[in-house]
Formats: C-alpha cells, structure tokens, sequence
C-alpha cells in the first residue's frame, strides 16, 4: 500500500497502494459478490430494523467505483527504489519485484514484494482496498524486516490522478512513532512513482522514491485467496 529511512516497513506497502489509471484492454475485472445477499434474507423472518441492518452491511461490504481505482495495480512490476536513512545521508539503491492481484472477492489488492536490501534478502506483503464506511483508502503492510506493522489511510486527488497517503510507523533509533505522508502518481498504464516523505525527530525530509515499471500483465480478477 513504508520503507522509511532506518526501517524498510511499510514503504514499500504504501508505495504499492493506488491505481488510478484506465486498466488496460487485457485485464479484466470480475464484479465482486455482494458481502451479505439481502435477496435471501429478506425471506427469512427479520424485523424491518434487521432488514435495515441488512441492507446496510451489503452497501458497506460491497466494492464499488473506488476499488476499480486500483484496478491499474494488478500485474507484475520492477521496483527501482532510492531511499534516504537520514535528512543528510546519502542515497541508497535497491531494486525489487511486486506481484498484485485481486484477493477476498475483489474488496482487497493482495501485493507480494521481493526484492534485497543491503545484501539480505527483503520480503514483503501488503493488502490495499478502500473502507467504503470510512471514505478512504487503506493499506495494510508487513515484512520480514520488523515484527510491526504499517497502517496507512489516503484521499484521491480531485483530478483522479494521484492518492496521498498518511500513517506511522515505529522507529527503532526514535523508540516511537515517525509520520510518513507518500505521493502516489500513475504516470500511464505501464509506469507510476512514490514519493515519501518522513518526519522524524520534528524534522521532515524526502526519505524515499519508487518507480514502477510494468514487466507483465495479470487479471485483475485473480483471488490468491484460492491458494
């Protein structure tokens, strides 16, 4: 759906959470399954206030135009990665692979990411939807390189080209919590970029850069969750 400077968690997760672009012609999308069938229970013996809740839970479990949003994201990309551990520090290099498929029937983007990071293996996974109680987007992610992980919420531009993501992660040198606030751009169906920013210490500063590159489309449909 970060990767900040002294820990690589949930940068990668926030950078793979948007997709606003058209999908392309090859992939397809399956129309989710309402979360509760309203039509059936309606022929069970349920109180009008029961019905209500009913009816209340499908509209909230169901995905809608928001989640199409991420559509652009299903597929497999290469990750070339520039990160900075402190305001002053140089700039670090890593390279990496993402594959992101639809999973839970449609309502969450289930992303695997490979990649090394300073000679040790990296391995992470991230689930990414839109709370559609909430009004906002979410990412959930973790990784092998932490026992914590990152919960982050965003807001699509008013031109539907970007989502601008906020959450927290906690920082082993800090002992606490630092803020990172990430810039998703869909550039084209085949290319989009994170930028992240992170305020440690009360300092803010440009603590990392994603680009994406398509290497293969998969259907949006997929559900991992068939594993």
């Amino acid at each position: 759906m970060q990767m900040h400077a002294l820990s690589i968690v949930g940068a990668l997760g926030l950078g793979m959470l948007v997709g606003t672009s058209v999908l392309r012609e090859e992939t397809t999308v399956r129309t989710a399954e309402p979360a509760v069938a309203v039509e059936a229970a309606a022929t069970q013996d349920m109180s009008p206030e029961m019905m209500r809740m009913m009816e209340a839970m499908t509209v909230a479990g169901t995905p809608g135009e928001h989640h199409r949003k991420l559509d652009a994201l299903a597929g497999e990309w290469k990750a070339d990665i520039t990160m900075w551990m402190m305001p002053d520090a140089p700039a670090m290099q890593m390279v990496g692979s993402a594959s992101q498929a639809w999973d839970f029937d449609g309502r969450f983007l289930n992303c695997a990411f490979k990649g090394d990071f300073m000679g040790q293996p990296f391995r992470g996974m991230a689930l990414m939807g839109y709370d559609n109680v909430g009004e906002y987007y979410t990412s959930l992610w973790l990784d092998n390189s932490s026992t914590g992980m990152m919960v982050a919420k965003g807001q699509l531009s008013d031109d539907g080209k970007q989502i601008s993501f906020s959450g927290e992660a906690n920082c082993p040198i800090e002992n606490g919590p630092c803020v990172n606030e990430e810039v998703l751009t869909i550039e084209g169906p085949d290319r989009w970029t994170s930028v992240m920013h992170t305020t440690r210490g009360g300092k803010r500063y440009k603590s990392m850069e994603i680009v994406y590159t398509r290497t293969k489309t998969t259907e949006a449909n997929a559900d991992r969750g068939a594993r």
